[in-house]
């Protein structure tokens, strides 16, 4: 369904933000505002910042065919409705390439059947989709954290800036 989603915000007639820029912005200014967090380690602050510097210029030119995308095109956002799954959640739509929404997936399988992604231009993705969803996790800890599967979900996206290639 991602191609026709795809297809069908080509015609969308208005300006789109870049991928994730707002939310990685603000996320890094919440998180140097909010002090220190009985949750995030100094190591793990070190690492957001780190992160945030390493992927700055990809977040400002991502490269790849740049096109209007859903922004946050996960399972959790196709309802099934009588005429079949319905994409929803449309708060993200941004500009960037193909594979920001494939990360944005976390599913190998339908990244390998969509459209022959770019293999660096998706690892890059997912970098910068793991500091977005890092970030808003740590924001929105103080409202949330007591979720189950909370903390494992931040650590994952820790771990994963933790084990990104430079």
């Amino acid at each position: 369904m991602l191609p026709d989603l795809h297809a069908a915000l080509r015609t969308y007639p208005g300006e789109l933000p870049l991928v994730a820029g707002h939310d990685i912005r603000r996320g890094m200014e919440l998180l140097a505002a909010s002090g220190e967090r009985e949750f995030l380690s100094a190591a793990e602050v070190d690492l957001l910042h780190a992160s945030a510097e390493r992927l700055a210029p990809f977040l400002a030119a991502p490269g790849g065919d740049v096109r209007p995308l859903h922004g946050d095109a996960h399972p959790g956002n196709l309802v099934a409705t009588r005429a079949g799954l319905v994409w929803i959640d449309f708060e993200d739509v941004c500009r960037g390439p193909m594979e920001w929404d494939l990360a944005s997936m976390m599913d190998a399988g339908a990244e390998v059947r969509h459209l022959d992604p770019d293999p660096e231009l998706l690892a890059r993705c997912r970098q910068l989709r793991a500091l977005q969803v890092a970030l808003a996790l740590t924001t929105f800890y103080d409202d949330f954290g007591d979720t189950e599967g909370w903390d494992p979900g931040l650590r994952h996206f820790l771990t994963t800036l933790a084990t990104s290639p430079a």
